[in-house]
Formats: C-alpha cells, sequence, structure tokens
C-alpha cells in the first residue's frame, strides 16, 4: 500500500510543501494537519507523520476530531494492519459525518479499495458507486 495516498500528478513534495503552508496559514487546524499527514505516508516518511499523529490524538482528549483524522495513527504505525482504521472509520461512519457522503469517490480512501470491510462501509453509508 505504500504510496496509495499519494497526489495523482506525481507532485508530491510540492503537495506536502503547500499542506505545510496550509498548516501554518490555518494555526494547525485538525483538517490540514491530517492532509499533511496523510501526504508524509504517501511519500514513505512514517517518522514525519507519527507526531502529527499524536497530536490529533492529544486534541481528541479535549476536543472533538473526526475519527476519520485519527485513523492516520494506526496508518502510521502499521499500514498493514488495518483493523484499528476500519475500526475508526465504521465510528466516523456512525457520527454521520458530512464527508462520509464521498466515501466512495475520495482518493484519500483508494489505499483501502479492496478490502471487503471497505465495501461494506460504503454499503453501509448507503450512497450509490458509479460503476
Amino acid at each position: 500500500m505504500e504510496g496509495d495516498l499519494a497526489p495523482r500528478d506525481g507532485r508530491l513534495d510540492e503537495s506536502i510543501a503547500a499542506l505545510r503552508t496550509a498548516v501554518r496559514l490555518s494555526d494547525g487546524s485538525t483538517w490540514a494537519l491530517f492532509n499533511l499527514g496523510t501526504a508524509l505516508v504517501a511519500a514513505n516518511r512514517r517518522a514525519e507523520a507519527r507526531p502529527i499523529a499524536g497530536e490529533l490524538e492529544r486534541r481528541a482528549e479535549h476536543r472533538y476530531v473526526p475519527q476519520l483524522a485519527l485513523m492516520l495513527g494506526p496508518h502510521c504505525e502499521d499500514p498493514e494492519d488495518l483493523d484499528r482504521v476500519f475500526q475508526l472509520l465504521g465510528e466516523w461512519c456512525d457520527e454521520r459525518a458530512w464527508w462520509t457522503v464521498m466515501l466512495a469517490v475520495d482518493a484519500t480512501f483508494d489505499w483501502l479499495r479492496g478490502d471487503p470491510r471497505f465495501d461494506a462501509l460504503v454499503r453501509r453509508v448507503g450512497v450509490p458507486v458509479a460503476s
């Protein structure tokens, strides 16, 4: 699954630089941090992504952090152990978070496609899948 989170245009380093700027300009918003972390994982720079995952987990102790953002932590630790990732995604779907309607088409989730648990989540959300 290495690199599956990478931008499709092959400009990962530029994406990471832009996301670092987004984190700075947004004063460290949860979504900017999550996106930077996923880009770092895609670049196989997990050591750089781990502190971001830790920060998101610390925030979740005191305020709302979407379960989707928390899946960064287990993905940083062991990208082949998807049990915790799917548990968090299931909780995110249970929250009825607005972005779940994009589950079937958002490239953020491409690295999970092909796993039967992903297909089950898409069915659970109830959005049609483009064929």
